[in-house]
């Protein structure tokens, strides 16, 4: 039985978890694998802050470089996060030949080319199960489990912080700045949320989520990405009479030699899957050449042992010598999707007229209302919504530029895409 020596660096709430479950289940582990795993040393700046791990074994806390020259350790788990001081130190361990495991999705998807490019020069393993859906093995399951298809579409609620909050706007009738104070109290969202509430934190997923299923590599950047601060109660009251519910959905597609994915708030039917995702839980749902209904998974995406139990799943694969190739990827530009039907939601002075002022311009580029509705008529200023029938999102930008210079207006209209049941983009 060989000996898999481990070095964690970052021991926060998800490096804790890790260490906690590398000294707890060292003998299920060794059973799992054939091999004796163990737990070699901790890199962080401060660690009497984990006094339980750092009174019972001080012996693990050794310098970074220290760490990084001994050719004992053969694993490196980074929980630093972010892409600065963490991304150095990947880059070290990469080159000196050790396995990376990692939960860092902005460095993952920011550097994806450049940091599997280094580890399959330096012929090591990089893998990152918990850096997209925490404790669901998604990347595993794309990547093994649903080898033998071509995976096409990509859709998957990336983000429990949003999922939670959308969730008690709806059934709390709440306004965003209330329930983002609640999700804060309970530790569902970060003193900053900004990463998770503007949809950045799931743009980084998805970019992952795309170069490991579809082949490609978009850079977060580039993925088109709108958060959920613009919600108000108003939206949630018209998704009901829609029959439809408000989630911050990732989603991808495929066609030929190009890719759409972007990240934003969409209406969907109220009987979909999707839809029936709610709280801080994770879904995703893999749509492929020949399962064209999909493999849909669900469960906690993130939380201290879920992620950290994630991590261990791929220190796991490596001592087995079962990781998955490299994904052989390409670097691609996002594309517009053909068609998307809309959601829009106006709040105006309230002046006769002003419906049929929006109908003209929608009228002026073709564009097919499918419903007006207004609820609250006493409110101020007023709101309603319209819905549109399918149209190209080039037109309907220009038809928006134009209604939104209207007068009328008192702030910018809000806008989501709008699903039926069986669609996908509407493409």
């Amino acid at each position: 039985m060989g000996n898999i020596k481990i070095a964690i660096f970052g021991h926060g709430n998800i490096g804790g978890g890790v260490s906690r479950i590398l000294l707890d289940d060292t003998h299920s582990l060794s059973r799992k694998t054939g091999k004796n795993i163990t737990l070699s040393a901790i890199c962080t700046p401060k660690p009497q802050e984990d006094a339980q791990i750092y009174k019972s074994h001080p012996e693990l806390f050794r310098d970074a470089d220290d760490i990084l020259s001994d050719p004992e350790i053969s694993i490196i788990c980074e929980t630093i996060g972010g892409d600065t001081v963490a991304l150095d130190l990947v880059k070290k361990a990469l080159q000196q030949k050790k396995h990376v495991v990692t939960a860092n999705k902005k460095m993952i998807a920011r550097h994806f080319t450049q940091l599997h490019n280094l580890a399959k020069k330096n012929g090591v393993f990089l893998l990152y199960e918990a850096a997209v859906g925490g404790g669901i093995p998604m990347l595993q399951v794309a990547q093994s489990g649903l080898a033998g298809d071509s995976i096409t579409e990509v859709e998957g609620i990336l983000n429990g912080t949003t999922n939670f909050i959308l969730t008690k706007m709806e059934e709390t009738n709440a306004e965003f700045n209330d329930v983002l104070v609640q999700a804060q109290e309970l530790g569902y969202a970060e003193a900053d949320p900004t990463d998770d509430v503007e949809g950045f934190d799931a743009a980084y997923k998805l970019s992952i989520l795309v170069a490991l299923t579809l082949g490609v590599h978009i850079s977060p950047k580039k993925i088109p990405t709108q958060g959920i601060t613009s919600l108000r109660q108003a939206d949630f009251k018209y998704a009901k009479t829609l029959g439809k519910k408000i989630k911050l959905v990732a989603s991808a597609k495929k066609i030929d030699n190009q890719v759409f994915a972007r990240v934003c708030p969409v209406l969907f039917p109220i009987e979909s899957r999707i839809a029936k995702t709610d709280g801080v839980i994770n879904a995703v749902n893999f749509i492929g050449k020949y399962n064209t209904v999909g493999n849909f998974l669900s469960g906690e995406g993130a939380g201290r042992f879920p992620t950290a139990a994630a991590i261990i799943s791929d220190i796991v694969l490596i001592a087995r010598g079962g990781v998955p190739l490299s994904p052989e990827t390409k670097e691609i530009k996002n594309i517009l999707p053909a068609s998307q039907s809309w959601y829009l939601r106006f709040s105006v002075y309230d002046r006769p007229g002003i419906v049929g002022e929006i109908a003209t311009i929608f009228g002026k580029y073709n564009i097919s209302i499918d419903a007006v509705h207004q609820i609250d008529h006493q409110e101020s200023p007023a709101h309603f919504m319209v819905t549109t029938f399918p149209v190209s999102q080039e037109i309907f930008k220009k038809a928006l530029k134009e209604i939104s210079l209207l007068g009328c207006n008192t702030e910018a209209p809000f806008v989501m895409p709008l699903r039926e049941e069986g669609s996908f983009l509407d493409l």
